[in-house]
């Protein structure tokens, strides 16, 4: 992801055995977590599920061709956007990522809001189902943009955190629907849908927060390097 390798190259530049550690657990916590923990909590439902007595094989069609179009389809998006932050991040202008970003995720919800609708229609899904399959989709959409710019702003957290919280919430959220309320299938979709929009909004928040930290940190040294530059300028103008 663009900006993250910037991160790991000054951790392998250490020349220490730690520092070298450090950067292939950072790599792994922002490429591989999150496919880690989405698996984690999807395999957890289907174990859920066979022990209730629920049919869990539609709920879980429909998700593996959800994460397959998403993935597939966005990545154009993710690409451009954390190339984008990732280049704020190093000419220090991070006030200049917050206007962009909420374009890109508003498009990335709507358009995906539209091929969620495409998705239930074309596999047929029970009404039960399909009311929570194109929001659903829409959300997952957004998530992959979210994990993009978290590995252009070189914030590992900022995935770890989001999907620690939304993980657990959804498989939690899935088996009461299930058991408690007997929604059946359709309460695990409702409860995975729950813990990726938690998850979505934990990304939103925590990359706010990290954008906020960035930017106190970065305005220093941009101060600096404009009163450096004009100091080197100043004798040429007394000439």
């Amino acid at each position: 992801m663009a900006g993250i390798g910037w991160k790991l190259q000054r951790m392998i530049d250490r020349g220490s055995l730690a520092g070298t550690i450090g950067a292939y657990l950072t790599g792994v916590a922002v490429t591989s977590a999150p496919w880690l923990l989405t698996t984690l909590v999807l395999t957890s439902l289907r174990v859920v599920a066979r022990r209730s007595g629920t049919d869990f094989a539609v709920v879980e069609r429909f998700l593996t061709v959800v994460y397959a179009v998403t993935v597939i389809l966005s990545a154009p998006v993710h690409v451009v956007v954390s190339r984008y932050t990732a280049d704020r991040l190093y000419d220090h202008h991070v006030e200049k990522i917050g206007a962009p970003l909420r374009r890109a995720t508003a498009a990335i919800l709507v358009g995906f809001a539209l091929i969620g609708v495409l998705l239930v229609v074309f596999m047929k899904l029970p009404l039960g189902l399909a009311v929570v399959g194109a929001p659903l989709t829409a959300i997952i959409g957004a998530q992959w943009l979210m994990l993009a710019v978290g590995g252009g702003m070189t914030s590992p957290l900022i995935v770890l955190r989001a999907f620690g919280l939304g993980a657990p919430l959804g498989l939690g959220a899935a088996w009461a629907l299930d058991t408690t309320f007997g929604f059946g299938p359709a309460g695990y979709l409702y409860g995975f849908a729950a813990g990726q929009l938690a998850t979505l909004a934990g990304e939103k928040t925590v990359s706010a927060a990290s954008s906020v930290s960035n930017w106190y940190m970065s305005a220093p040294n941009a101060a600096s390097a404009a009163s450096s530059s004009s100091q080197r300028r100043e004798p040429k103008h007394r000439e």
